[in-house]
C-alpha cells in the first residue's frame, strides 16, 4: 500500500496525493479560502494492465508549483510489461 504524500508551501498551501486503484491521485487545499479542491489524477492508467504505484514524492516550491514523481509497474498476472518513472507538474 501506498502512503498518501503532503507538500506544503510557505503560505500554507497543501497538495496531497494519494493512490486510488492503482491510480496516482491529488487534491490541493487553497489557505487563502481555506478548501479543498477536487480530487484529480495525476497519473494514467493502461486498460486491461494491473498497476503498481509505488515510491511517489511531492515538492512544492513557493510559489505553489508542486512536482509529483513515482514509479509503476504494468503487468498482467505474472508478467511485467514495462516500468517507468512518472512525473507530473502543476499549479
Amino acid at each position: 500500500m501506498v502512503q498518501p504524500k503532503l507538500a506544503i508551501d510557505v503560505a500554507g498551501n497543501v497538495m496531497l496525493a494519494f493512490n486510488e486503484d492503482q491510480s496516482m491521485k491529488a487534491v490541493r487545499f487553497r489557505s487563502s479560502d481555506r478548501s479543498w479542491g477536487s480530487v484529480a489524477s495525476i497519473g494514467k492508467h493502461t486498460e486491461g494492465m494491473e498497476k503498481s504505484v509505488l515510491e511517489p514524492t511531492l515538492v512544492m516550491d513557493a510559489g505553489g508549483v508542486v512536482t509529483a514523481v513515482w514509479y509503476t509497474t504494468n503487468q498482467r498476472g505474472s508478467t511485467v510489461y514495462d516500468n517507468e518513472i512518472v512525473a507530473n507538474r502543476f499549479k
